[in-house]
C-alpha cells in the first residue's frame, strides 16, 4: 500500500466463532477500527462478511489482528503486517519483518521472518 491509497478489504468469517480485524496503528474511522463495541465496529459472526474501507493516512510498518478472543485467534494466525510506503519514501526493493507468536502446544506455534518484495 501507499500513503493516501483507498483500501477495501472484505473479511469472510470461516471460523466457528465471532471475529474482527483491528488495524493496529492505522488511523481509520471508528466503524472500520475492528474494535467491537461503542465505536460501532461490528463483530463478524460465523459465515458472515464485512468490508473494511478506509484511506491510508500514514506510512510505516503496522499490524492487524483479531480483536475477538485474541488469546486464541492471534496465535492460530489471525494477524499480520500492513506496510504502507510514504509519499516521500525512497523506492525499496524489499522490506523484512519478524512476527513472533507463541502459545500452548495444542495451538500452532510460529516464529519467523518474512521478506516482502515490492
Amino acid at each position: 500500500m501507499n500513503q493516501g491509497d483507498y483500501v477495501k478489504i472484505t473479511l469472510k468469517n470461516q471460523l466457528s466463532e465471532n471475529t474482527s480485524i483491528h488495524w493496529h496503528g492505522l488511523i481509520v474511522p471508528n466503524r472500520m477500527d475492528g474494535f467491537p463495541g461503542p465505536g460501532g465496529s461490528p463483530v463478524i459472526r460465523p459465515g458472515e462478511s464485512f468490508t473494511y474501507e478506509f484511506y491510508v493516512h500514514q506510512s510505516g510498518t503496522l499490524m492487524y489482528h483479531s480483536h475477538v478472543n485474541t488469546a486464541v485467534q492471534e496465535i492460530i494466525g489471525l494477524s499480520g503486517m500492513f506496510i504502507s510506503r510514504g509519499v516521500f519514501d525512497e523506492s525499496l526493493q524489499r522490506d523484512m519483518y519478524c512476527f513472533y507468536k507463541n502459545g500452548p502446544l495444542r495451538w500452532i506455534q510460529t516464529a519467523g521472518c518474512q521478506q516482502v518484495i515490492k
